[in-house]
């Protein structure tokens, strides 16, 4: 018979969790490591006569103790695959292929973990890098210069500090799964609170990109010859006839390259904004042809508090990966913390850096012109009618040039980009859905398959078609809410929850004092990230 609880800690298989103090004790989850929400994980109620129970369990306990040490060899098994939360669901790079099960259904094998740092830092990286960059000039026009920089630098590093957090909560579980280590933590709750964050981090996440299609699609219908469709009939067309069919795959397979064209994609904005810098001067050049707003000096400080502070909700939404960081971690070449939290740290390096030239070479060139996507800019965009005085308040209707060739392809790659981004999020979006509603073990089901895609396009579509095109509203949102809790309050949660050990606490306890400033902080970004976008709506 198979033991169960015989594993030392850090393997991928199931391990001795190093905690007590939750419901957990007396459950035991199976799963992958790549797995997530809708792995075939099993909460069982009862602890098996052969595992050893945490302290502080009624259950009898065996001889077995645990290792921080040895390793056995980890096999390689069948797992179900969830995909990133986050912008693209499918890592480009990693130690996985595809078998078929004997119901037929397409599922991941894992092999043995041979990632390299710098392998697995990349990897991580593309899991942070997202749309979200393309709305950080216009959170530094409201914000100013130098409360982006510190509110960007804070950020990056607490998210930095719960990436390392959530490696040793993995260690102390024995689970190198977010959701697994959610129940670790909480026992069966921590499936369902983790399930819910998630749906709503995608939930956000696919409503800005839908509102994405509706600013960067009119490009594409100029190219084709039907500059007469505006942006909200491309944006329906497009999101029924190519969004939704990709929704409705069984499995992510034809979306495979998809992360690493975004990943170009995004890099090459990065680029551009270099380029634009120095040699895009058409809002000047236009002012009195076409009674453009003037372009005003950058702004240091944002003018009040609440312009200051109303967009940095974006800025977090921007650095989410967490969610991806556990299956980076068991496909690491020797999986320690040490090690992990080396690739935690150049993960996050990479995007900060990226996202500091995005905001602030972009800012400089159009500084108070800029829009909410700083694509409308490269497009030559500008503001025909606002919705109060004028130059000083939110553009109602802009116009667009689109005489630039190269802002037209960006586009038109960026809106690609954003059409094969929005399956990979919604597949792990429906498998939180099914995991939470029916079952983690539920079966596959085409008319629940069929019907979660239709509801989820149907429902995104109609919020997105509500904001027009206020993805930064998107991003304050979802910044405000979901990414405060998947980025820094559940990774404290459960590291508080689960340092309770003695053998914990010797090994990971001198964080302990910083989780609670981290938690802090989540709570305060919330409550405050929430405050304002009322004030906001309301005013």
């Amino acid at each position: 018979m198979e033991e169960t609880s015989a594993i030392p800690v850090g393997s991928r298989e199931s391990a001795q969790p190093l905690t007590g103090g939750s419901d957990s004790t007396n459950g035991s989850v199976s799963g992958g490591a790549a797995d997530a929400i809708a792995s075939r994980a099993s909460i069982e109620n009862g602890a098996q006569s052969s595992s050893t129970a945490a302290p502080g369990s009624s259950t009898p306990t065996s001889a077995v103790p645990v290792s921080f040490e040895v390793r056995e060899a980890r096999p390689r098994r069948a797992s179900r695959s969830f995909g990133s939360i986050y912008s693209h669901g499918h890592s480009f790079i990693g130690s996985h292929h595809h078998a078929h099960t004997d119901d037929g259904e397409d599922e991941e094998v894992e092999d043995e973990g041979d990632m390299s740092i710098s392998t697995a830092s990349f990897n991580l990286a593309n899991n942070v890098i997202g749309a979200g960059l393309v709305g950080l000039p216009y959170v530094v026009s409201s914000s100013g210069i130098l409360p982006f920089l510190g509110f960007m630098t804070l950020s990056a590093g607490i998210a930095t500090f719960t990436l390392h957090l959530l490696a040793s909560c993995a260690e102390m579980a024995g689970r190198k799964n977010f959701e697994a280590v959610g129940v670790a933590a909480l026992g069966s709750k921590g499936l369902q609170l983790t399930a819910i964050v998630v749906m709503m981090q995608c939930y956000g996440a696919c409503i800005a990109y839908i509102c994405l299609i509706a600013s960067t699609a009119p490009v594409v219908g100029k190219a084709l010859g039907i500059p007469a469709l505006s942006g909200t009939v491309l944006q329906v067309l497009i999101t029924v006839v190519m969004v939704l069919p990709l929704c409705l795959l069984k499995n992510l397979n034809a979306l495979g390259s998809s992360a690493i064209f975004a990943l170009i994609v995004y890099l090459l904005v990065a680029v551009t904004g270099v380029i634009s810098f120095f040699t895009d001067d058409w809002h000047e050049s236009n002012q009195e042809s076409l009674n453009l707003c003037p372009v005003g000096e950058p702004l240091w400080f944002g003018e009040g508090i609440t312009s200051t502070v109303k967009n940095f909700p974006t800025i977090i939404f921007a650095f989410v990966c967490h969610t991806s960081a556990l299956p980076v971690f068991a496909e690491l070449k020797e999986p320690t913390v040490a090690r992990m939290r080396v690739v935690n740290t150049y993960s996050v390096l990479m995007p900060y850096v990226l996202y500091m030239a995005v905001g602030l070479l972009y800012y400089f060139t159009y500084v108070n012109t800029a829009f909410s996507s700083v694509l409308m800019n490269l497009r030559h965009c500008y503001c025909k009618e606002f919705s109060g005085e004028h130059c000083n308040s939110a553009c109602k209707l802009q116009e667009c040039a689109d005489d630039n060739l190269w802002a037209s392809i960006l586009n038109s790659g960026f809106l690609l980009a954003v059409v094969t981004g929005y399956p990979n999020v919604h597949y792990a979006l429906r498998k939180s859905m099914i995991a939470l509603v029916i079952g983690p073990q539920a079966e596959f089901s085409w008319p629940v398959h069929i019907g979660i895609g239709v509801g989820n396009v149907a429902l995104t579509l109609f919020v997105a078609l509500v904001l027009g095109d206020g993805v930064n509203v998107v991003f304050n949102w979802a910044g405000s809410i979901c990414s405060p809790a998947v980025c820094f309050l559940l990774p404290s949660i459960f590291y508080l929850l689960l340092c309770k050990t003695p053998e914990a606490i010797a090994k990971f306890g001198g964080m302990r004092p910083w989780s609670f400033l981290a938690l802090a902080f989540g709570i305060v970004s919330m409550l405050v990230g929430v405050g304002l976008q009322l004030v906001d709506l309301f005013k």
